[in-house]
């Protein structure tokens, strides 16, 4: 299971089979860079070749980046074909991915840091919009948004954000002024993101000088 920004692996399950688990979040791929964080994944769950190669494949071709909440388990099946009027046995891999509801039974929603991931607007066209890290330079600020669930009354937003070098800053857009403005809490509380007029998409820019790994996010709100 991928939640947000926490690994957990679960094993091997035999067709029906269910397991509860109990498990503290810990966030172990906050700040993780581009070039590190599928390694990590690899390491931390285990996995073997051939599930690496179809993970690769799921997060550089499939995944959209916008929403990391899932359960990803590896199945296979043996079948027949016919080659040559010949009956041969292969045995089939895939990769199947479900998507994971943070509601309890109260209707309260939470999404961890990591499960909503930033996308990068493109200004000039030249790099990946699904970096998890960007080089920052004097004088050039970068815009990223990130698409919040529609369907949930969100009561609390926390942002947190890392970067090396000198000091760099984050910029929040008002949708009701139509302005940026200085973010000068690292949580918006439900006044706030109201006067803010953040409704399914929270705009964010950062600028500075040197290599920073992306804002990420954490809510808090119900259905």
């Amino acid at each position: 299971m991928l939640i947000g920004n926490t690994i957990i692996p679960i094993g091997e399950l035999d067709g029906k089979e269910s397991v509860e688990i109990d498990y503290q979040l810990d966030n172990a791929l906050n700040n993780q860079r581009d070039y590190n964080y599928l390694s990590y994944i690899y390491e931390k769950a285990d996995l073997k070749s051939y599930q690496r190669q179809l993970l690769d494949y799921y997060f550089y071709q499939i995944e959209d980046g916008r929403n990391i909440l899932k359960l990803f388990g590896f199945s296979k099946e043996e079948r027949e074909l016919q080659v040559d009027r010949k009956v041969q046995h292969v045995q089939q891999i895939a990769l199947n991915v479900f998507d994971i509801s943070m509601e309890n039974n109260e209707g309260i929603v939470f999404y961890p840091m990591g499960a909503i991931q930033p996308i990068m607007l493109q200004n000039e066209g030249s790099e990946n919009p699904h970096r998890k890290e960007t080089l920052l330079e004097a004088g050039k600020d970068k815009i990223l948004y990130y698409a919040l669930p529609k369907e949930m009354l969100i009561s609390e937003i926390q942002i947190i954000a890392k970067g090396e070098g000198s000091d760099f800053g984050i910029e929040v857009f008002n949708h009701t002024s139509h302005r940026w403005q200085p973010l000068s809490n690292k949580v918006l509380e439900q006044g706030y993101i109201e006067a803010l007029g953040i409704k399914g998409l929270l705009l964010l820019k950062v600028e500075g000088n040197g290599r920073m790994i992306l804002p990420q996010i954490s809510l808090k709100g119900r259905k």
